[in-house]
């Protein structure tokens, strides 16, 4: 079909050239970013890297937007064996970037970090299903012509979280036995570089060998070890080579048993081999990590063989872990208590008598349960618990003397805390929830954006002589992909992770200070406000009186944030009836949010919050007022602050959009009024809310 009208060939022309940059866009390839694998980074350097919020700052300065995300990509990859939590960090801030400006293949790669980092670092022990969601979503969006290498990196990962599902539940080994074979077969690919292929191999081979291990192939299992070794080797990367070196040294020493002397030199020769190439390049993190499993081989040295300076050599590195402030202190604390436990045990089943060492392991065993305290290790908590029960016993047995007056309590089970352990667990399965349901929204959204993206070419493909339902269709594309972002970033600030932590741990120190029924009170309230916040991810209309109830929550837990630094009070007006109102879910919590944060919380006084809703003819009328220091100071408390100038109100700025797409901009208004007394010194600040009244229909 012959395209003759002068007029619409060059609107077509036109129209192609922009389908083909939006594209280009979109597939961005990331061609200058490569992930290091032929040789380690200088962990030394990086530690300038550790201030994320400075970093992330001056990334914005970074133009275009392409480099930018080349930057926070490469941090995020030099950073993973560094410092898991900035490197974290810039994974989450290069997936924002990606999503904001529609890169497919970015946010694939951030997705791929994620799932990474969070697969190998978990604070409170939690499940693996947010690294899952991860690397799944970065395995969605991956396409048949993207780079071969990040398919087998996400195959891998998938396989490694799969593996370790099984060593913790003892699930999932259908998934762990296909994503391994998949990897062998890709090593054959003709696309790998000889050093991806080594590096690839080292990884199949370690992950392997745990499969082996798990199964009891003892021998098979080792001899993958050192397979695994020689690729590394390979790729010239000795940080990968230390990992794998130390890899070596643990299963040495967990079957010290089958050949006590044997093993222990083995794994001595490893493990420091591993450590001496972590200390060459500036990893104190993965040094002290080594310090520690030599801690535990000695330990298990003496523990098997009785070898005095096995027992010596581990109480010293455990105690060099602890000036390092090692990650898991509370692991240290454990190996001495395990050491002064076997002296006092010597070669018998039972102690025959007690003595100070008994007393030194029942310190050091209270020192690990208050350490792992701080991080929610629960099963460890239970492990130490069950030690020091045994320990008291035979104290018991053999003094007729209890251990009150080094535990500090009565009933041992007391150091666990069965309170604390319940509200830690309620807590996870909050945020397990929580964060499943926001993963689930984004795959869902994610496909319903690409899936469309694809349609629309195609047919506009069919269309191609209507032009201008073409450009139709492309400014209507352009609007959904607006909502959808403004949407997805709404739901991101609601259930912000600094907000979850900050009420988390104002819950917990409730619970320290043995306040219970407090605690109760506001888990309630941390609960009903994450699934409202949830609900309105789904439905971003709501009701008032629900929009009302989600405000109570927020505020009740602001004030247990802030300790009381403010008062508040909600007024409806008499015969409003807000069931039947229609209102943006989670529409005003931010602008509340700002008067707490940058009016009240600067007061050297108490501050209060004053919100009235009422009705004028056709329109809703809600004002915020506080009595903070106003916007003016704040914005000078701001500018001398080192934090980010453009954090100012995130939030708000997403509030402008959505009054933007829910409604028409003549009829929704927001005005900030500034509030001063008769010398012209500011009183507060008034937020004044004006949205058209409609009937709310619960679908």
């Amino acid at each position: 079909m012959l395209i003759k009208d002068k007029h619409i060939r060059p609107f077509l022309l036109l129209s192609l050239f922009f389908i083909g940059l939006i594209s280009a866009c979109t597939d961005y390839q990331h061609p200058d970013f490569e992930p290091l694998l032929i040789s380690a980074p200088n962990h030394k350097a990086l530690a300038i890297y550790l201030n994320t919020d400075s970093v992330l700052q001056a990334a914005e300065s970074i133009k275009p937007v392409r480099r930018r995300l080349d930057s926070l990509l490469t941090w995020a990859d030099r950073m993973n064996t560094y410092d898991e939590k900035a490197a974290l960090a810039y994974a989450d801030a290069a997936y924002l970037l990606a999503v904001e400006h529609g890169h497919r293949f970015s946010q694939a790669l951030a997705r791929y970090y994620r799932a990474l980092l969070k697969g190998r670092w978990n604070p409170l022990n939690e499940s693996l299903n947010s690294a899952f969601a991860d690397a799944r979503i970065s395995k969605k969006l991956l396409k048949p012509n993207d780079d071969f290498s990040w398919r087998f990196r996400i195959i891998s990962l998938l396989g490694n979280l799969y593996l370790k599902q099984w060593n913790i539940e003892g699930v999932y080994l259908d998934s762990v036995i296909h994503y391994l074979d998949i990897q062998e077969k890709l090593l054959e690919s003709p696309k790998l570089s000889n050093w991806q292929r080594a590096y690839f191999k080292g990884y199949y081979y370690k992950d392997r060998s745990s499969l082996e291990e798990s199964n009891k192939n003892i021998s098979q299992a080792l001899s993958l070890l050192q397979a695994s070794i020689k690729s590394f080797e390979q790729t010239e990367n000795e940080i990968l080579i230390g990992i794998a070196w130390r890899k070596l040294g643990i299963f040495y020493s967990d079957y010290l048993e089958r050949d006590i002397e044997g093993y222990f030199q083995k794994g001595l020769y490893a493990l420091k081999k591993g450590k001496t190439l972590f200390e060459k390049n500036g990893s104190q993190k993965l040094s002290a990590e080594s310090i520690f499993y030599l801690s535990s081989l000695y330990y298990n040295h003496f523990y098997y063989s009785g070898n005095q300076e096995s027992h010596r050599q581990s109480l010293e590195n455990a105690h060099q872990c602890l000036d390092l402030n090692y990650s898991n202190n509370f692991m240290a604390y454990e190996i001495i208590g395990l050491n002064y436990d076997q002296i006092l045990y010597g070669n018998q089943e039972e102690p025959q008598e007690w003595n100070a060492k008994g007393d030194t392991a029942l310190i050091y065993y209270k020192k690990a349960i208050e350490e792992a305290k701080k991080q929610g290790a629960l099963s460890f908590m239970e492990l130490e618990v069950e030690y020091i029960n045994v320990l008291c016993e035979h104290k018991r047995r053999l003094t007729g003397e209890s251990c009150n007056s080094i535990l500090g309590v009565s009933n041992y089970k007391d150091l666990l805390n069965r309170d604390y352990a319940y509200l830690v667990q309620s807590f996870r399965r909050e945020i397990e929830e929580a964060e499943e349901k926001v993963l689930t929204f984004e795959i869902e959204k994610a496909e319903a954006r690409y899936n469309g993206k694809y349609a629309d070419v195609l047919y506009l493909g069919v269309a191609i002589l209507v032009v201008l339902f073409l450009i139709f269709t492309v400014l209507i594309l352009l609007v959904q992909k607006r909502r959808l972002l403004a949407q997805m970033q709404a739901l991101r600030s609601q259930i912000n992770p600094h907000f979850i932590n900050n009420s988390l741990n104002a819950i917990e120190s409730l619970i320290i200070q043995d306040q219970k029924k407090e605690a109760s009170k506001y888990l309630v309230h941390f609960s009903r406000l994450t699934r409202k916040m949830l609900d309105s991810s789904r439905k971003h209309i709501t009701s008032l009186k629900d929009e009302i109830e989600t405000l109570r929550h927020f505020l009740a837990l602001e004030q247990l944030r802030f300790r009381d630094k403010f008062t508040y009070t909600i007024q409806l007006q008499p015969g409003l009836n807000p069931e039947h109102i229609q209102f943006p879910a989670v529409f005003l919590q931010p602008y509340v949010e700002n008067a707490i944060l940058h009016g009240i919380k600067p007061l050297d006084t108490k501050g209060h919050i004053d919100i009235s809703i009422y009705q004028i003819g056709k329109y809703l009328k809600i004002e915020i007022q506080d009595n903070g220091i106003g916007r003016k100071a704040a914005e000078l408390i701001k500018q001398r602050s080192s934090r980010p100038k453009d954090r100012k109100s995130h939030a708000l700025k997403i509030n402008e959009e959505r009054i933007r797409l829910f409604q028409n901009d003549r009829n929704t208004k927001v005005n900030l009024i500034d509030l001063v007394d008769e010398n012209q010194v500011a009183t507060g600040t008034l937020v004044e809310i004006s949205i058209p009244i409609k009937k709310y229909k619960p679908k």
